[in-house]
Parts: C-alpha cells; structure tokens; sequence
C-alpha cells in the first residue's frame, strides 16, 4: 500500500529529507509540518482551553501564510514589463492667450485588453503665472472578465525648472478604480472589484512662470498594470511634452464676407513661397515673412474677390503682406462676392 507515511502504520518512518506524498499548494512541507504540531497540541489540551487553542491557531496560520507569501514559498503570477514607445508633443510657447484644442494618443493591444491613453491640450493663457492647461487620461477595457486593472497611476518625473506642475484634485474623474496616493505631480491608483474596464482623466496646469524665449519640457508616464489570466503585464506609456522657446505660433485663416458677416472659407495662401490651405497654424522661428493670398477664389460657382486682412497691427489691402514675427500672430484674410 502506497499513501501517506502517517495511515500506514507498518511502514517505517520517512527520513526528514523526503517531502510528503500529500499534494500541497507550497513550494516545501513547511507549513504542512506545521499543522501537524498544531493539530498535535491541540489534542493534548483540555477541552475547556481549546478556544484558546483556536485562537491561537488562527494567529499562526495568518502570520505563516503572510511569511510564506513575503519569502516566495507561495507561488504568485509573475509580471512583465512593456515599455511603449515615447509620444513627444511639440508646439511654440505662446506670447498670447491661446486655443491650442489638439490631441496625443497612444494605443496597446493584445488578446486580453486595449487600452488607450490620451493627452488633450487644451489652451494657454499668459496672465502670471502663464498657465498651459491639458487634461490626461486612460481607458482600459478587458475582452473578458478574468482580464482586470490590478493599479496603474500617472505621474510628471521631471520638469523645467522654473516650471511647476500640478495635477488638479477637484477634476479627478475614475471608474472602477481607487486612489491610493495623490501628489502635485502623481497619482497612484487600485482596481476595485476585478472590473472588466476601467478609466482614469485629470486636469493638469502646467505654469511656465518664464519668459517665451525658454523652451521647456515636462515628463509624463502612465502606468498600467493588468492581469490576464496568468499573470500580470505593466505596461508603460511615456510622453514629452515641449514648448519651444525659439518659435512663435502664426495662425492663418481665410473667410468670406457676406451680408456683412464673415464665414469661414477655405484658400490657398503662401508664406515665403510655400504654400498652405487655410486654416493653417505654423510654428515659426522669429523673422520677417511675406503672407500671399489669391486675390480670385470661387465660393459656390460665384468668384470673390480679396478685400482685406486683419491680425495685430496686421491690415492690407492688396493680396500680399510682409511683417515682422516677433511673438504669436492670429491673421485672417477676408474675400467678397464680386
């Protein structure tokens, strides 16, 4: 008869070094050993004191079960960690106040989730301390729901000095998540309840508190940590964020007169002989540039005619305008129905 040592009285015992025929979900006998002596000063106790047996028990196999799961005697999934290629998002640092309305995304895919992560800069203003607005976020959503969110968090490792970050307390917006930790540039989150999505998006000022001849660089990653099915995957997303300090924005668009209001209308436009459809939006560094616009477009079979353009200090009335760049220049140039 084969089996455990202890039910089969007629053979002899086991040497110390051979592990039980017993199956265990530990990587040694220890803890089986254990409860074998438990066990054993339990039936030696009276019955009146065996509460305190019990509850005596009940302390060592918690503390034994966290030791044996701290010393890697349990056997845990492992975890791999992916790092995604860097997202670098460039634009001039603005002179004026400034709709910016672009996105940066980031996508990973594989059998067990999608997740995206977005970036959404949103404007600038430059009342002290010049502020650049822009909103993170991420989505996760699992193809089934043994694939779930186990942390993840957002953080800013590194700025330009002067510069300062802070992400907004009163914008966080989570689903299925939990903050663990929160700081001026970081955010630690949890899953809760093994969902099958989860989702993340804050606000975040950005206060350059500096001149616009300083380029600056903050450093955003995200960190997503999920489970899918056997073990854990970390999945690492970094993007740059810059504001080029030698750039200045010109912004250039075309529109119609009509009945004395002025309707947006797409044109061809030159600066310094290359050649852009309106609305364009250029980084440039500082100089002089010559603006050209057609002087004849056609808007629904009629032909316009150009009539004059406006920017700051900016106003023509032929079809060609030189001007100096020396900070950030919104122009549009205005046609009429002949």
């Amino acid at each position: 008869m084969i089996g455990c040592g202890w039910l089969d009285k007629t053979l002899p015992p086991k040497p110390e070094t051979t592990t039980s025929a017993c199956p265990h979900f530990f990587q040694n006998s220890y803890i089986a050993q254990m409860e074998q002596l438990v066990l054993k000063v339990f039936s030696m106790v009276s019955f009146t004191r065996k509460w305190m047996v019990v509850l005596l028990v009940c302390i060592i196999v918690s503390v034994s079960l966290f030791a044996a799961f701290e010393g890697g005697w349990i056997l845990q999934p492992s975890t791999e960690t992916i790092n995604l290629q860097n997202v670098d998002w460039v634009y001039a640092h603005p002179t004026s106040e400034l709709k910016i309305d672009e996105w940066k995304n980031a996508t990973f895919e594989d059998a067990a989730c999608r997740l995206e992560f977005d970036v959404y800069l949103a404007g600038y203003s430059p009342d002290p301390p010049s502020t650049l607005y822009f909103s993170v976020g991420f989505d996760f959503l699992g193809n089934n729901r043994n694939f779930y969110v186990k942390s993840a968090s957002v953080s800013f490792p590194s700025v330009t000095l002067p510069t300062k970050l802070e992400i907004s307390q009163a914008y966080l917006d989570f689903n299925n998540l939990s903050v663990v930790r929160a700081g001026t540039d970081y955010v630690d989150l949890v899953g809760t309840g093994n969902s099958l999505s989860a989702s993340f998006s804050d606000l975040v000022y950005w206060y350059t508190m500096s001149s616009s001849n300083l380029t600056c660089t903050a450093a955003l990653v995200f960190e997503v940590t999920y489970y899918n099915g056997t073990s854990y995957r970390r999945i690492v997303q970094p993007f740059d964020l810059i504001l080029e300090g030698d750039k200045h924005v010109l912004s250039i668009k075309t529109g119609l007169v009509s009945n004395l209001k002025p309707i947006p209308l797409n044109a061809t436009v030159w600066v310094n002989d290359t050649q852009y459809v309106t609305p364009v939006l250029l980084l440039l560094p500082p100089g002089t540039y010559v603006l050209t616009t057609e002087q004849e477009i056609f808007f629904n079979s009629s032909i316009c005619q150009f009539s004059s353009w406006g920017g700051p200090q900016l106003f023509g009335l032929d079809n060609s305008l030189t001007f100096n760049l020396a900070g950030d220049i919104d122009v549009t140039a205005y046609f009429k129905q002949k």
